[in-house]
């Protein structure tokens, strides 16, 4: 770090400007903010205090939805294209707003008309958790804090990726990590810590990033069984705060506080796979794709008949075409940021990668290709960060499929 004393480590740089770390990978991966140094033995990211400004108009034109693919022209681009960019979202967000009141309105007229009253997970008739102020920890117990809606969205996202076969029961769980190194991507030196749930069936890999409220203890990861962990959702996404007491013995299970009607999960047995040297045995990526995930998902979903989908950016735009025999018809291009080296042309199965998009958040997608028989990444950052891998197909007339 000689010379470079007044940069800021990614967490810093994080707090000061109102990202997250994953989020802040996440945009340096599509060249959006890039780190002002990178240390080139250990991978730290570090940011100048001149970054500031820009990280925080990042963030502003994230909390209104701006695409990041129209997002990176305003703080780059001239005043006339800027300005072009926030009108034409202004008018998109207007027209989702009276969609979206309509059916509001639609949906309380029904449940008012019901008169329900339906009691909430707290009717459940379990046992509450714990007293308010607990005692103190032992010694090797992690503790760590969420917003609700963290764990549940975690849940919905990466579930869909354990094994159900029951071969290995391990791989039926959700790895809980707490504490300990950075997110996927390096930046270990990041001293708050952050939490991931990861599940995997050996074909398909999830990982979500959650943003804590605070974090203590040592690094741990312990398997949870993933349908204990979907009833910890039910509950989570009504409750404000959520807390995960991890004690030094597996045995004691996983305690968890501010969900009525939770007290322990249960841990699984078993070694669950290193999703990072998974991650980390793809090898740098070659492309780097960005565009607007709804948009996408949208033609996927109006392709979904067909065998197979080919993705081919360009410079500002990414054509997504349907196989048709040994050729490709009806393309639709996308606004897109790509960045690659040489020509990129990569097919998928168009449900594979609508679900991967389903499981997203956020209006966008990052797709990192390292090679036309890789996993690729597909990425996406808002409230934490996804991370999923997807196999592509073979297009036609280029070989057997890939395996």
């Amino acid at each position: 770090m000689d010379g470079h004393t007044d940069l800021l480590g990614i967490g810093a740089f994080a707090r000061r400007v109102g990202l997250t770390p994953s989020a802040l990978r996440f945009y340096d991966d599509c060249r959006v903010l890039r780190p002002a140094h990178v240390d080139p033995v250990s991978g730290y990211r570090y940011y100048a205090p001149g970054q500031e400004r820009r990280g925080r108009s990042l963030r502003t034109l994230r909390e209104a939805g701006v695409p990041l693919a129209e997002a990176a022209v305003v703080p780059a681009g001239s005043r006339v294209e800027a300005v072009a960019v926030l009108e034409r979202h202004r008018r998109r967000t207007r027209e989702r707003t009276r969609v979206a009141e309509a059916a509001l309105d639609e949906l309380l007229a029904a449940v008012t008309g019901t008169g329900s009253g339906s009691g909430g997970a707290g009717e459940r008739g379990t046992e509450p958790v714990g007293p308010d102020r607990p005692p103190p920890d032992p010694d090797g117990t992690t503790r760590v804090r969420l917003d609700g809606l963290e764990p549940a969205g975690a849940v919905r996202q990466v579930v869909p990726s354990v094994e159900r076969t029951g071969e290995h029961p391990v791989l039926g769980c959700v790895l809980i990590e707490v504490g300990g190194a950075g997110g996927v991507g390096g930046d270990r030196n990041d001293e708050a810590g952050e939490v991931r749930f990861v599940a995997t069936d050996r074909y398909r890999l999830a990982v979500r990033s959650l943003v804590h409220r605070g974090l203590s203890g040592p690094r741990r990861a312990v398997p949870v069984p993933a349908d204990a962990l979907v009833e910890l959702a039910a509950g989570a996404v009504r409750t404000d705060t959520v807390e995960l007491v991890l004690p030094a013995s597996d045995r004691d299970g996983v305690l968890v506080r501010g969900v009525p009607g939770t007290t322990r999960l249960p841990v699984g047995e078993g070694e669950y796979p290193d999703h990072r040297m998974v991650l980390d045995g793809i090898g740098p990526p070659r492309h780097r794709v960005v565009t607007d995930r709804p948009a996408l998902l949208a033609a996927l979903h109006d392709r979904e008949g067909a065998p197979g989908v080919v993705l081919s950016p360009g410079c500002d735009t990414v054509a997504v075409a349907a196989f048709d025999g040994p050729g490709e018809a009806d393309p639709v291009r996308l606004p897109a940021v790509w960045r690659g080296e040489g020509r990129l042309r990569i097919g998928f199965a168009p449900t594979v990668l609508a679900r991967a998009l389903e499981a997203g958040i956020g209006p966008d997608v990052l797709l990192e290709v390292a090679g036309e028989r890789s996993p690729v990444v597909v990425r996406s950052a808002d409230q934490g960060g996804f991370t999923t891998l997807v196999m592509p197909l073979a297009l036609p007339g280029e070989g057997l499929p890939i395996r």
